[in-house]
């Protein structure tokens, strides 16, 4: 689980990357909006926490 969620926050911080640089450039990458790259990273972050949730509450 702890893999899962560094691979997440991985993706999440590169989509923030690629969905800042697309927006300041005003282009889509991939034909992809910058919108969906910061949607996309939330979500990811989204899923950590609530791992992150689901750990701790199998320890107690």
């Amino acid at each position: 689980m702890k893999i899962l969620m560094k691979g997440l926050l991985f993706l999440a911080t590169i989509s923030v990357f690629v969905g800042m640089v697309s927006r300041v450039t005003l282009k889509p990458i991939f034909s992809i909006e910058a919108n969906a790259f910061l949607r996309f990273a939330a979500l990811c972050i989204l899923f950590v926490i609530g791992l992150a949730a689901l750990k701790l509450a199998e320890k107690q």
